[in-house]
């Protein structure tokens, strides 16, 4: 959105944050305004609707000046009717529905249910009151194509983007890095990074039993970095002290997105070790990206969220299966293969998903109706 911005456009964000999260840098630069709001309790119902209210609040008094409207499925049915009403008038601004993810990681059945109902019920809206469904990924799209039967000629793609001058594989050079490197110890060991939301179905707990074997077994002489956030964070942090980790498994406070950039420059390899699940098939992963960017390769499971990025690309080790016994395999052959891959290749695939790129993208998208 920055990137839009900076292209010459006004653009208000409108979000929401944890407590704990960092209140994001920049909320105001140029002709961009981040509006955040603080949730008490994350997830919960009670926290849902209290960002939903401040959504309908940001559209009701700004919305008149609006020349284009984005949401995502959860705010369809609450903000329509006042997007609707705008219709009536002369000013009428382009909808757009982005879906940047199918229902993931929901809990219980009950709320499964409900969010999957409310996604379909959102994208049928769409399908009649919207200019354009923009989906992150063409799986993505064909699947709630077929499901939704959304017409294909009202669709797009808006993928996640990189912003390549953040993650430049220069930055491996810079004295920063080398002093990040010198204070985690990581010293000449090959160093393995997870860098991304920490949650059960992630497959974490997973990449760390398979360093706990690897550690048994005294196979592999590596380091781990664990750098993220989320419901499982102090589970991590407990299984490293538990399984005696310490020496081979890294878990550092979350950072900064600039600063990550530094610990995926210190790390020789990205591992992903997310299932083939609903949950992850469709997606476009940032971490890739920006893995990409930076030339650096990857150990992951053949997911189509990863082979729709790099193709046949020798950039990724693959994966047999994503069980601990799998990955900690698939870390081994990767240490006995790594020279067949060719990581400097990455960066090319990536400035296809560069922030100015997409948000090119986006503006053809805005400035003109089906």
């Amino acid at each position: 959105m920055t990137a839009l911005a900076r292209r010459g456009h006004d653009v208000t964000v409108v979000i929401a944050r944890t407590p704990n999260a960092r209140k994001p840098r920049s909320c105001v630069t140029g002709g961009f305004t981040m509006d955040d709001i603080v949730l008490a309790r994350g997830r919960s119902l009670l926290s849902k609707g209290q960002f939903i209210l401040f959504a309908i609040f940001h559209v009701a008094l700004m919305g008149g000046n609006a020349d284009c409207i984005i949401m995502d499925p959860h705010l369809v049915p609450f903000l329509l009717p006042i997007v609707l009403m705008r219709r009536l008038t002369t000013n009428s601004p382009v909808l757009i529905l982005r879906v940047s993810t199918n229902p993931v990681e929901t809990g219980g059945p009950m709320t499964t249910m409900i969010m999957k109902f409310l996604y379909q019920l959102s994208i049928r809206l769409a399908n009649v009151f919207f200019d354009k469904l923009l989906f992150i990924s063409p799986m993505l799209r064909d699947y709630y194509c077929d499901l939704s039967h959304v017409p294909r000629q009202k669709t797009g793609i808006w993928p996640s983007s990189v912003d390549i001058r953040v993650f430049d594989p220069k930055l491996s050079s810079d004295q920063r890095v080398k002093t990040l490197k010198k204070k985690l110890g990581i010293g000449n060991k090959p160093c393995l990074i997870y860098h991304g939301s920490l949650s059960r179905g992630r497959g974490v707990m997973e990449l760390l039993r398979a360093m706990s074997l690897l550690k048994q077994e005294e196979r592999g002489n590596l380091m781990l970095i664990i750098l993220g956030h989320g419901e499982i964070r102090e589970e991590v942090k407990r299984y490293v002290r538990l399984k005696g980790l310490e020496d081979v498994v890294i878990v550092p406070d979350p950072v900064e997105r600039d600063e990550v950039a530094e610990y995926i420059a210190v790390s020789d390899v990205e591992v992903l070790p997310m299932p083939d699940h609903e949950w992850w098939r469709y997606q476009c992963f940032l971490k890739v990206l920006e893995c990409l960017a930076m030339n650096k390769p990857m150990i992951s499971y053949r997911l189509p969220a990863v082979t729709a990025i790099v193709g046949d690309t020798p950039v990724v080790y693959w994966l047999t299966g994503t069980e601990a016994s799998d990955i900690a395999e698939g870390i081994l052959g990767y240490l006995r293969n790594r020279d067949s891959l060719h990581p400097a290749l990455g960066r090319a695939i990536a400035e296809r998903y560069s922030v100015e790129a997409i948000a090119e993208n986006l503006e053809a998208n805005i400035t003109k109706r089906n």
